[in-house]
Parts: C-alpha cells; sequence; structure tokens
C-alpha cells in the first residue's frame, strides 16, 4: 500500500464519524499587506487574519 493509499483509507475513516454539519471552513489565502507610517514598514497579515477568523466566528453561531 502507498503513503497515498494509507492516507486516502485515514482519511476515509475520519470522514465515516464526522458530522458534515459539525464544522466550518475558512480559506485563507496569502495577504502579506503592508501598512507604512513613515519609515516604519508592517507586515499586517495576522491582524487580517484574526479579523476574518472572528467574523467566522460570528457566522458560524
Amino acid at each position: 500500500m502507498t503513503f497515498f493509499d494509507q492516507s486516502l483509507a485515514d482519511l476515509q475513516a475520519i470522514k465515516s464519524k464526522r458530522d458534515p454539519d459539525d464544522y466550518n471552513i475558512v480559506f485563507f489565502g496569502d495577504s502579506w499587506v503592508q501598512r507604512s507610517t513613515g519609515s516604519d514598514v508592517r507586515f499586517v497579515s495576522n491582524d487580517i487574519f484574526q479579523v476574518a477568523m472572528q467574523r467566522a466566528m460570528i457566522f458560524s453561531k
């Protein structure tokens, strides 16, 4: 059995035990946005991620 076959079998076993209505999926792409203030440049992807997750949690209730 190949690694792929084993992984697929494991995934099927996990899926058979899960309720498809019991979770949500959030897709988040690469968003390395820069915020610059004068000479200070800061990447804010974590800030964007935190807001996205907060909104996802609101909609999942």
